[in-house]
C-alpha cells in the first residue's frame, strides 16, 4: 500500500516540476529582450523561483496522494475535499494550496475533471472521474 501511495506521490511530484518547467518556457518565449540580455540566466531564475513553488508544496502533495489513495474522490464536493485537506495540511503544520491552484492540481494530476451541480437544491462543484 505504501509503495502505491508513493508512485502516485512520485508522479503527481514529477509532473508538477514539468508543469513548472513549460509554464517557465512560456514566460520566457514570451519575453522581448535586449541584445545585451543573458537569456541563460533569466531562464535559470525563472526555474529556480518555480522550483521553489513545487518544493514549498512537497508535503501538501503528499498529503493529497495519501487522501486519494485512501478515498477515490468521485462523487464529492470540492469543498468537502479542500475542506479536509486543509485540515489535515494545518494539522501537520504543511503549506496548503489556494482553493483554485487544488482542484486544478487534483483534475491535472488525479484525473478528474469538476462538474457543476445541484446537491439539495444548491449549486455545488463535485469532482468526477475522467472515463466514467
Amino acid at each position: 500500500m505504501l509503495d502505491s501511495i508513493r508512485k502516485k506521490y512520485l508522479a503527481a511530484y514529477e509532473k508538477a516540476l514539468d508543469l513548472k518547467v513549460d509554464i517557465v518556457l512560456k514566460k520566457v518565449s514570451k519575453r522581448k529582450f535586449r541584445p545585451s540580455t543573458d537569456i541563460r540566466y533569466i531562464v535559470t531564475k525563472e526555474y529556480e523561483k518555480s522550483f521553489r513553488y513545487v518544493e514549498e508544496y512537497k508535503d501538501s502533495f503528499m498529503v493529497l496522494a495519501v487522501m486519494e489513495n485512501n478515498q477515490d474522490f468521485d462523487g464529492f464536493r470540492t469543498c468537502a475535499i479542500y475542506d479536509l485537506y486543509k485540515e489535515l495540511c494545518d494539522s501537520f503544520k504543511f503549506n496548503v494550496l489556494a482553493k483554485e491552484d487544488f482542484a486544478r492540481f487534483v483534475n491535472k494530476y488525479f484525473g478528474y475533471t469538476v462538474v457543476d451541480t445541484r446537491v439539495w437544491g444548491v449549486k455545488s462543484r463535485v469532482f468526477i472521474k475522467k472515463g466514467r
